[in-house]
């Protein structure tokens, strides 16, 4: 980075408060969206989706960070690989659809082929002096637990072990790998992807900017313990555990007659993997930099932020449910959609309208309040990831 950046940045770490929001620049700035980019998505495992989208043999999808491009392709002995989609002749990109299945993938350009595990297996009129074993589609780092498939661009990402062994016993009730994709829904945000983290990270908000969230979800009492209790004996993980970049927790929705996560609080499809009971909790999975999982007995949730500006975020949002759950049969598309599309637009508009106020020329950090303690640790993981001084290792 040059000097001056370098310079720029200390000042900036050095202006901030703790306790309070982050300078301006932080949010608006091209420069400090480009080190997010580099420092903070390209050192850290992101969530690329469920691993149910690719069952079998050849399955893939594209996965999209910046410059970068990852087919997530499961190959023929079954393991999950994230081949980077940059052909070894010229460089051209080797899969142009955004999923699908290929037995081989052919390079679009000059025909190059390539088996699911990334190696060369074809490569015309290269001379005799030419190894196909020298030219295989690089790989990132692919990390899957219970059905979820992390990606790492970097060799410095953090320990995905000692994640996975925290948050199995959380999802493994759910059996995500037996399910399948019953909706997707992706927006363009104008806003910061850091404001939408500290958006979902905070309930200051709610009681007036999710009537429906609030209605359902924040009401408690000595049901809420005893729900808890009652979970715990069903062999059901509930305590929240909280590692350096994540954390993980099961909860009851607010009100003991809604069981799952919809607007009438009735069961939207058929139960999960190891459910039996309508009423299992909210299991909620958080990864920073990118990534918000719900899973209730019945269906889950994913919300995925990729920065694309410095004032753009693209959200991604997949549904869940059973693998044989029929739409109009088992499930009504609108039923699933309800709680989280309304309360997800409803955050997205919130997080525009704080964008747009921060890159006012009024702006000046603010102090969190009593009832926004996630966002203090949000940002100091932020800040130190910012603040690391070598550039992320792209030779994962």
């Amino acid at each position: 980075m040059p000097k001056q950046e370098a310079v720029a940045l200390e000042e900036l770490l050095a202006a901030r408060r703790p306790g309070w929001t982050l300078p301006q620049a932080f949010y608006t700035a091209p420069e400090i969206h480009a080190l997010d980019v580099d420092r903070v998505y390209r050192r850290n495992w992101i969530y690329a989706g469920p691993a149910c989208h690719i069952p079998n043999p050849g399955d893939y999808f594209l996965f999209e960070l910046a410059s970068d491009a990852l087919i997530v392709v499961r190959s023929e002995d079954g393991q999950v690989r994230a081949l980077h989609n940059v052909c070894r002749h010229r460089g051209s990109r080797v899969c142009l659809q955004e999923q699908g299945h290929a037995r081989k993938l052919v390079c679009p350009y000059h025909q190059w082929v390539y088996a699911c595990d990334g190696s060369l297996a074809h490569a015309r009129a290269m001379g005799p002096d030419f190894s196909a074993k020298n030219f295989a589609l690089k790989q990132a780092r692919v990390g899957v637990v219970n059905g979820l498939i992390f990606v790492a661009l970097s060799a410095d990402a953090p320990d995905f072990v000692e994640f996975a062994a925290t948050v199995e016993p959380y999802l493994r009730p759910h059996r995500f790998d037996e399910a399948k994709i019953a909706h997707r829904e992706t927006y363009d945000c104008k806003a910061n992807w850091k404001l939408i983290v500290e958006n979902s990270r905070e309930c200051y908000h709610c009681p007036t900017g999710h009537p429906e969230y609030t209605h359902i979800m924040m009401k408690g009492g000595e049901q809420h313990a005893c729900r808890m209790e009652g979970y715990e004996k069903r062999g059901l993980r509930t305590k929240r555990q909280v590692g350096p970049w994540y954390h993980v927790a099961r909860y009851p929705t607010g009100r003991p007659e809604y069981v799952t996560q919809s607007l009438d609080g009735r069961a939207i499809a058929p139960p999960m993997g190891e459910f039996t009971q309508a009423d299992s909790g909210v299991m909620g999975l958080v990864t920073f930099p990118s990534m918000m999982f719900l899973g209730c007995g019945d269906h889950a949730v994913s919300f995925r932020f990729v920065p694309v500006s410095a004032d753009r975020t693209r959200i991604e949002g997949l549904w869940l449910v059973r693998q044989d759950a029929v739409e109009g049969k088992d499930y009504d598309l609108a039923h699933l959609l309800g709680f989280w599309k309304a309360t997800g637009e409803q955050d997205w508009k919130l997080c525009e309208n704080n964008h747009a106020g921060v890159a006012s020329s009024a702006y000046e950090p603010g102090p969190y309040g009593e009832e926004e303690p996630d966002l203090e640790r949000f940002v100091r993981w932020y800040l130190d990831q910012i603040a690391a001084s070598q550039p992320a290792n792209a030779k994962a």
